[in-house]
């Protein structure tokens, strides 16, 4: 920076505004589970936050609802300072409700074998959604496989290695 007169300093046109890191905190409502997610900024974006969750807590960026304080979802391209985020403040982590997505985040999370196999995670499931009885012979099988693939992703990011061992039997 320039200085200039009694010891006041001012920016230069090339000085950029520095940038505070913090973590935010989540919860994940249909478990309880709490997660830590570091170097967020108020210029963040609920994209870029859900794509850190993914890794971190292990929830499909695309099946991921975030709330702060109310209920009300935080739109994707918004930032921590429009939506009022602030350092250690604790953002609600919830999955869609529809096709039963957040019966079957729950169950994958838990590692509950029998509740994933009634949710349809296997081809000789009965389990039916309102949006799968309309879906043809091929999209269903496709249905099936991207919920066991979900239900795969969040159980083994969980360390459920016998669920692994089961669906991978019964995908290949």
């Amino acid at each position: 920076m320039a200085s200039h007169g009694k010891g006041r300093s001012l920016r230069t046109t090339t000085d950029t505004p520095q940038v505070t890191f913090f973590s935010v905190k989540v919860r994940l409502l249909e478990t309880g589970e709490m997660f830590r997610v570091p170097g967020c900024s108020r210029l963040t974006k609920v994209a870029e936050l859900k794509e850190k969750l993914e890794l971190a807590a292990g929830i499909p960026a695309h099946l991921q609802r975030l709330s702060y304080i109310d209920e009300g979802d935080l739109p994707d391209k918004s930032t921590f300072k429009y939506n009022g985020i602030i350092p250690k403040g604790t953002i609600s982590l919830r999955s869609w409700s529809q096709d039963g997505c957040s019966d079957l985040v729950k169950a994958a999370a838990e590692g509950d074998l029998p509740k994933l196999k009634y949710l349809g995670v296997t081809a000789d499931s009965n389990y039916n959604t309102p949006n799968s009885l309309l879906l043809s012979l091929e999209a269903k099988c496709d249905w099936v496989a991207a919920r066991a693939s979900t239900a795969l992703y969040i159980a083994s990011h969980r360390g459920h290695t016998a669920m692994e061992l089961m669906y991978m039997a019964k995908l290949y």
